[in-house]
């Protein structure tokens, strides 16, 4: 057999035994993270592309609030690590008359993007396959739901911002009333972050609009506290230690793996809350239908005539035929037959094909006196 033989591609493969125990869930989330690292990595690119303007942008932002509470002048320079160092020098070289239509644009991709890369880890958590172009595919089918729940995004991270910030931007001293605001602006931010686990994954998992997925977030967001508590751990560790343990760590990360290895902890983490209140309800429901479905189209059994079935006792054409040539005994005529009708002439008298059968010249009286 050769190397590139097609022999190697139809033989099946090992299969998953059904009576295999279930794994540990961290070792399995390593285990699949193993498996669908350089798949990961690939939709990680696409999507740090697609939000490349933002993320200068957010860069730019987080930069520009350090060195404002760690006391920088407007005039001093601030070293930068290498990453955010790229994208300054990068900014720098685009024209200036591109910036905000360019992050106007990023900033609209953000929500399908999102939904076609939740759409690829639900999937990997699932353990079915997805292809390349169902990113593409699923940030095309689903860009309204995904452009309104970007701006949601968008929104809510700004509120937070202000919020956080309103001292340094009003110039105000911070009082007990802005820090109550700020406590919180941040339980309803995280509560925030709690319900936007569920958004994407029901907008690419079932047919809801977007009213009916803000409702059923916001019971998830309560119902499944613990794992949205995990789900948040884990993606600000990973978070922080692509972006703040060291320069060249953050240099591969983010552009090689940091979203899609977060996006793929919260969904791996909330998933079962999806699957069990909404996914399994819902096939139940579609085999119950179809089972009933199923049910009402079976025909009746039918019994063939010879057993008592429908047209048992019935005449075929043959039969009616004979019965019809046949005579009409007395006890068969009807019993309100009138006289001189037909019924009562075929019983008394004889049937044609007897009377052309006589001959013409025959009589009877003749015969009686050659006897005597």
């Amino acid at each position: 057999m050769g190397l590139f033989s097609n022999d190697i591609w139809s033989k099946p493969g090992k299969g998953v035994d059904k009576d295999e125990p279930q794994k540990n869930a961290f070792f399995h989330f390593w285990e699949l993270v193993g498996r669908k690292f350089f798949r990961l990595v690939a939709f990680n690119v696409f999507y740090f592309i697609c939000l490349l303007p933002v993320i200068v942008a957010v860069y730019g932002v987080f930069y520009t609030w350090l060195a404002a509470i760690s006391g920088v002048g407007a005039d001093e320079a601030v070293s930068l690590p290498v990453l955010p160092g790229m994208l300054s020098l990068l900014y720098t070289y685009v024209p200036g008359v591109l910036h905000i239509p360019l992050l106007i644009i990023s900033l609209l991709i953000y929500g399908p993007a999102t939904m076609g890369l939740t759409y690829i880890l639900r999937n990997f958590v699932r353990e079915e396959h997805a292809w390349t172009s169902d990113f593409f595919s699923r940030a095309l089918s689903n860009w309204k739901q995904g452009l309104f729940f970007g701006i949601l995004d968008i929104i809510a991270a700004f509120i937070m911002y202000v919020n956080w910030n309103y001292s340094a931007l009003s110039g105000e001293e911070v009082g007990a009333f802005a820090i109550v605001i700020r406590g919180v602006t941040t339980v309803l931010f995280i509560y925030y972050l709690f319900m936007r686990n569920y958004f994407y994954q029901l907008a690419v998992t079932v047919d809801l609009n977007v009213r009916q997925i803000i409702k059923n977030a916001a019971i998830f967001g309560i119902v499944g506290l613990g794992r949205n508590f995990l789900a948040l751990i884990c993606v600000v560790a990973i978070v922080v230690v692509s972006t703040m343990l060291h320069s060249l760590v953050e240099l591969l990360a983010v552009p090689l793996i940091m979203f899609s290895l977060a996006g793929f902890a919260a969904v791996y983490c909330t998933y079962p809350i999806t699957d069990k209140y909404i996914v399994q309800p819902a096939l139940a429901e579609e085999r119950k239908n179809e089972e009933r479905i199923g049910f009402d189209d079976l025909e009746p059994a039918v019994l063939p005539p010879e057993l008592g079935g429908p047209g048992a006792g019935a005449l075929g054409p043959r039969d009616a035929a004979e019965r019809s040539a046949a005579p009409v005994k007395p006890e068969d005529a009807p019993a309100d037959a009138a006289p001189g009708s037909a019924e009562t002439e075929k019983v008394e008298g004889e049937t044609p094909s007897a009377k052309e059968d006589k001959p013409a010249d025959f009589d009877s009286s003749e015969t009686k006196d050659e006897n005597a």
